[in-house]
């Protein structure tokens, strides 16, 4: 806790972590809020968009000369 709110954001960008509380408690994360996976404390990060990237696997696929509107890349986001 802190009245010197400059003083504690210096601090917490020298800081190694996850996340912080400035001024407060940890006792709601938004599912979106990272969370974990820092130096040996950890593995791997929580929250929403790292679950998702760590359940799924993007690809790529290139096609030369083929119009967007045809039949084959419908369902696609091209």
């Amino acid at each position: 806790f802190s009245k010197a709110l400059e003083h504690a954001f210096k601090i917490a960008h020298q800081l190694d972590f996850g996340g912080i509380v400035i001024n407060g408690t940890n006792n709601y994360r938004p599912p979106i809020v990272p969370f974990g996976g820092v130096g040996l404390a950890g593995y791997g990060r929580e929250g929403l968009g790292y679950t998702i990237d760590e359940l799924t696997r993007s690809r790529f696929i290139a096609v030369r000369n083929i119009r967007p509107s045809s039949e084959i890349l419908k369902g696609y986001n091209v």
